[in-house]
């Protein structure tokens, strides 16, 4: 039978997309966008937005899987309701709209930043257990993220006949992102000499291909009702700049900017980008609170289950350029 991929025409998705074509698998997306010029000729296409309970009962009809990965991938936007129709109410739309088909599964695609809160110390490692609370979270991003879990995660109850898995990536990056996301701005400003200083932190990248593999691989054997945390290459950011000098050759910043002074910044644009109307700020409160957290990512139970293979960091870094130089 066919599996669904909502958002197959994102970046995530995109790869999922090509991850379950080379398992030969037949794909029908849904997405606000058509396929990607890639997938044409290869998919079934439902376009249509999880905002409209029509096209996605339409979408899920039919088949036996349902990646959901459809979403808003920034962390700041003007009108902040916008999280909870799309992530929340979204979710609950396409979850009722599965359990009415009959379908078999759900693989959510959640998000690393339900783990990190107010509440958790500086310098951390956490893993896919943790839950600080939605009203410890950084952002409107994040709560509800944490909500739309809950929504897909209830599912496991009955509904959905092989349950919910929820999937929880960090910071991916790879080739394809051209929108782009958050992650996908920030090395295109690296590429182009827009970062004059950096804050002192810790990333943790995950290829969006090995992301990719992982999801599909949560579909056939995650078990229900169950949260799995992908991490990839774990580094301060200084060592994430030197990798990025690596892979490209481009010259990369070295003035470090104080703690306060990135929160006062972040507050700044925030505040900037609501009067000017113009691009979201490079540096949203939340991003940066939960960057001076400095948490470690642990990702080990993902990895016992789906395999560790990762791509090395300079590999993505350099895969990532030629679609955002």
């Amino acid at each position: 039978m066919t599996v669904l991929v909502t958002g197959g025409a994102g970046f995530i998705g995109g790869h999922v997309v090509d991850a379950l074509l080379a398992a030969g698998q037949a794909v029908r997306v849904f997405d606000l966008q058509p396929p990607l010029a890639r997938h044409v000729g290869r998919v079934e296409a439902v376009t249509g937005s999880i905002d409209d309970p029509c096209r996605v009962r339409a979408a899920t009809g039919g088949v036996r899987t349902v990646f959901h990965l459809a979403g808003i991938a920034q962390l700041w936007l003007r009108d902040g309701t916008a999280y909870e129709r799309s992530h929340v109410e979204g979710t609950r739309r396409v979850v009722e709209a599965a359990a009415a088909a009959r379908v078999a599964r759900i693989v959510h695609l959640s998000s690393s930043t339900i783990l990190v809160g107010r509440s958790t110390p500086v310098g951390a490692t956490v893993d896919a257990r943790q839950d600080p609370g939605l009203s410890a979270l950084f952002g409107a991003y994040a709560r509800s993220k944490w909500q739309a879990e809950a929504v897909a995660l209830a599912a496991a109850a009955g509904e959905i006949r092989d349950g919910t898995v929820s999937v929880l990536p960090t910071v991916p990056m790879g080739p394809g992102d051209t929108a782009p996301t958050p992650p996908g701005r920030l090395l295109a400003d690296l590429w182009r000499g827009r970062c004059p200083a950096y804050v002192d932190t810790r990333m943790n990248v995950i290829d969006v291909r090995d992301l990719a593999r992982i999801i599909v691989a949560a579909g056939e054997r995650g078990d229900p009702g169950r949260r799995y945390l992908v991490a990839g290459h774990d580094v301060s950011f200084a060592d994430f700049l030197a990798a990025f000098h690596a892979a490209t050759g481009r010259p990369v910043p070295n003035r470090r900017v104080p703690p306060w002074l990135a929160r006062v910044a972040a507050r700044v644009g925030e505040a900037w980008a609501g009067v000017a109307g113009s691009a979201p700020p490079k540096a949203p409160v939340a991003g940066v609170e939960m960057a001076l957290r400095q948490v470690r990512f642990d990702g080990s139970a993902a990895e016992a289950l789906f395999g560790a293979e990762r791509r090395p960091l300079t590999e993505t870094l350099a895969d990532s350029i030629p679609g955002l130089a």
